[in-house]
């Protein structure tokens, strides 16, 4: 009510601007970082995507998308949908019909690809990049009006927005036009008050909160308003502990978003100076993060992959945590993570102004208590394993996806998690993504580990006991709708995984189906196994059937995309207890079993 009776007044009246005065923030000068990165494939691929720009051509999730020079700010390029300038309570934003995908709209309008146009120009000294940057901004000042239309219709979009903003004035604010530079000013101010009002505590207290928060307080240091960077500690001092487990990952079990809250929480703290509190959960996160991607560097996906990132968002999507790690590592002072002096030039060069050499890293098998997730490495193989909770009631970004596991090495995905695809473009593509069928794992009698409840919710998750795990042996049980899936992971020396996957439950006939999504190929052999790629040969536990495309033979390689892809799955209708057994045959290398 508070909030509402607040945003009518300024709707009815648009707030007042005082003299506003700026503070250096705790940023590197942007001269002497584009002159660290002016000769690197970084600065090279940068001018690249500026000079698209100019010609009308943004990349939106991957995709390239020709917005033209007249940009539409409240359109969704995929669909061609629009929305009007309404009060932005009255925006039906998850309404697709009526509006588009809110993802992609917002996506356009969080300005990131302002913030490169202004790298080009540092690293290039051309004025065309950072005229750009000047027109948009004063059209998009004039197409969104406050607090009205989509674009105001979510606090994290205006945090983002105004993240980029402050980014630009950083950057390059002496080198604007003085005019537009004055109203730049003056819409951070807007921005900074919507958030004061507006802080996501009741609708999304996830990265929506903690963004807005991060927003909220660089905005009182740009500003030196105390009253705004109390708040943002306030909330951030409030949610860390609560967002972040105490095994260093983020309580709404996705990798993805991970990626997301570290970026969040280091930012904050670099802004904000920090204290031994933060460092050792940010340390731990990174830890986390370091487990996750393994030799091969890239995210293993579990839940929710919404295809953003909170800085320099281009680029393979599961490659993003490259980037955050080197920057992480660097602020902590961190010498055992894996990355690589490249990674530092696309988040540490501009945050922390460092681009040092890499270290050396390894990696060891470990579970993650708090969110049951195991990892397994042998030789240049890794295995993650899924065995713990949905996240955090809603379980907004979490899929029925408890036990499944990824495996992959060197050269090859093995088994994978398909992704994501969409939120609320195709309501049935969401479910079926994020569903059960859909991830290396066992269903039964058709129905997912929990009941999907709207885009972002889920009911009746399942329980799930804590797992065992003794460095090479995982055991885990979940419980869901009367049934008992018990799975036992054993990594035998001799360069085999066995996989014994038990269900009891009810009384009479059930159908129990077991699903492995495949990142390659999959073909029948002669001895009736079943080869995966070049490097992993699979007894299956009964008749399988391989399937490219159909019901669930599908990988999206990020938000918006997808394509086909191998799906092997197997169907029995049995009593219960059922048991079954399936072993994977992996290529080592002569000292198979070693961990790295």
């Amino acid at each position: 009510m508070r909030q509402e009776v607040r945003n009518t007044s300024w709707l009815l009246r648009e707030p007042g601007i005082p003299e506003l005065t700026l503070a250096p923030l705790p940023l590197p000068a942007g001269r002497e970082v584009a002159a660290l990165l002016r000769d690197t494939a970084f600065a090279r691929d940068t001018l690249a995507r500026a000079e698209a720009l100019l010609r009308g051509e943004l990349e939106l999730f991957g995709r390239t998308v020709p917005v033209g020079r007249e940009v539409e700010w409240r359109k969704d390029y995929w669909s061609g949908k629009s929305s009007g300038l309404e009060y932005f309570r009255r925006i039906p934003y998850l309404n697709f019909e009526k509006c588009g995908d809110h993802k992609v709209i917002w996506e356009l309008n969080r300005h990131q690809h302002l913030v490169t146009l202004t790298q080009a120009y540092l690293l290039s000294s051309e004025e065309k990049f950072l005229d750009e940057v000047s027109r948009q901004l004063a059209d998009w000042m004039r197409q969104n009006p406050f607090l009205k239309g989509i674009n105001w219709a979510s606090a994290l979009e205006v945090a983002f927005r105004a993240l980029s903003w402050m980014w630009i004035e950083h950057l390059a604010g002496a080198n604007l036009p003085a005019a537009l530079r004055r109203e730049l000013h003056g819409q951070l101010y807007l921005h900074g008050l919507y958030l004061s009002n507006n802080l996501s505590v009741y609708f999304s207290p996830n990265t929506h909160l903690t963004a807005e928060a991060t927003a909220l307080h660089a905005l009182g240091r740009l500003f030196s308003l105390s009253e705004w960077t109390s708040a943002g500690e306030r909330v951030m001092d409030a949610e860390f502990p609560r967002q972040v487990r105490d095994d260093g990952s983020y309580f709404e079990q996705s990798t993805y978003y991970h990626v997301y809250a570290l970026d969040i929480f280091l930012f904050h703290t670099l802004m904000r100076g920090g204290d031994a509190r933060y460092r050792e959960r940010l340390a731990r996160m990174a830890d986390f993060l370091h487990a996750q991607m393994g030799p091969r560097r890239e995210i293993s996906f579990f839940g929710d992959d919404d295809g953003g990132r909170f800085f320099h968002p281009y680029g393979p999507r599961n490659a993003f945590g490259r980037g955050s790690l080197a920057a992480a590592s660097l602020f902590l002072g961190r010498r055992d993570c894996a990355f690589r002096k490249e990674d530092s030039y696309e988040i540490a060069a501009w945050w922390l102004g460092a681009c040092p050499d890499s270290p050396r890293a390894g990696w060891t098998n470990h579970l993650f208590a708090d969110s049951g997730m195991a990892v397994v490495f042998a030789d240049s193989w890794q295995l993650v394993m899924d065995a713990g909770p949905f996240g955090a009631a809603p379980s907004a970004h979490s899929h029925a996806d408890t036990l499944s596991f990824t495996l992959r090495s060197m050269g090859e995905d093995v088994l994978i998690d398909p992704g994501t695809y969409t939120y609320v473009a195709d309501a049935k593509a969401r479910d079926l993504f994020r569903g059960t069928a859909m991830h290396n794992t066992v269903r039964i009698d058709g129905l997912d580990q929990a009941k999907p409840a709207g885009a972002f919710r889920w009911e009746d998750a399942p329980q799930v006991s804590p797992c065992r795990f003794d460095g090479k042996k995982i055991e885990a049980q979940c419980r869901y709708r009367g049934f008992v899936h018990t799975r036992t992971i054993t990594w035998e020396k001799r360069g085999e995984i066995v996989v014994v996957d038990e269900v009891s439950g009810p009384p009479g006939r059930h159908l129990v189906e077991q699903f492995w999504h495949a990142g390659g190929g999959a073909v029948r052999t002669e001895r009736g196994t079943v080869q995966i790629g070049q490097e992993v040969e699979m007894s299956p536990a009964g008749d399988a059937e391989i399937r490219r495309g159909g019901d669930f033979g599908w990988r999206s390689p990020a938000y918006g995309t997808r394509h086909e892809a191998t799906v092997i799955s197997l169907q029995w209708q049995t009593q219960l207890p059922w048991r079954a057994e399936t072993v994977f045959r992996l290529a080592l290398q002569p000292e198979t079993g070693r961990s790295i």
